[in-house]
């Protein structure tokens, strides 16, 4: 296993809290790709190749949340170094956004134009941003449809959206050069907001921290304040608090008294 997998086994999957709380919620499937396949079937490696493929996983760990009908809410790619209570806790909070979800999808089952166009968007705030433009590819493009005029601004919003999915994926050709001018270009011209201004800013914040610390600095400060309960600004105050030694504060952290070592 990578050092990440290993962490969160022993940080957290194999905690009592995390085998305690969260088979309540969900039903748990480990999904396992060891360079050494000699003790794995060919029936586990065709599983798994068939399910990193259908949910489209590029790295390991991933953890992905899924609905009754196995359609996915939750993405998160590495781990963080959280402790088992916060982790258990973060799960939890994605139930209730499922839960959101849900009540705006049938919200917009009764509605119309432009009115339903607005409930798809409520729904898809809830997701988690990496999932939005993939698994949720077909409900972005009926709220463009829908908002056609833009009354709304959703359809410039889910432009912003899709250029900056257009920007990340094309980085590593582009390189980082042509791929700040772009990002700086979609924060002037385009104008996103919420986790779409959080996405560019953290990008951005990458691509300058060699030449620029200060500036790296303030682009996360201003990220995080732009969606400041997101798991992406739960990572930024890691990274402000260990590269730059500034504390921002996301949700507080769950008491650890209930975390016990097997």
């Amino acid at each position: 296993w990578c050092p990440p997998c290993k962490a969160l086994q022993k940080s957290v999957l194999s905690q009592d809290i995390f085998k305690r709380e969260a088979p309540k919620q969900f039903i748990l499937l480990l999904l396992d790709n060891p360079r050494d396949k000699s003790h794995q079937s060919e029936e586990e490696q065709a599983q798994y190749k068939r399910l990193a493929d259908e949910f489209q996983v590029t790295g390991v760990p991933t953890v992905f949340l899924a609905d009754a009908v196995g359609r996915p809410y939750s993405k998160q790619v590495g781990y963080s170094g959280e402790k088992a209570p916060q982790y258990v806790a973060n799960l939890s909070e994605k139930t209730k956004a499922r839960e959101t979800r849900d009540q705006f999808l049938a919200k917009a089952e009764e509605a119309q134009g432009v009115a339903r166009a607005q409930f798809l968007h409520q729904a898809m705030q809830q997701i988690d941003t990496s999932l939005v433009l993939t698994t949720y590819k077909q409900t972005v493009q009926e709220i463009i449809e829908l908002d056609e005029n833009n009354e709304a601004g959703l359809k410039k919003q889910y432009a912003a959206k899709i250029e900056l999915e257009r920007i990340k994926a094309s980085s590593q050709i582009a390189g980082p050069d042509a791929t700040l001018k772009s990002v700086d270009k979609l924060l002037t011209e385009m104008k996103p907001g919420g986790r779409d201004l959080q996405e560019a800013l953290f990008l951005k914040a990458q691509l300058i921290y060699r030449q620029d610390r200060e500036g790296c600095k303030q682009a996360l400060i201003t990220a995080h304040k732009a969606a400041p309960d997101s798991d992406t600004a739960r990572n930024i105050s890691r990274i402000l608090l260990q590269v730059f030694k500034t504390t921002i504060k996301s949700k507080p952290e769950p008491p650890e008294t209930d975390a016990r070592t097997p």
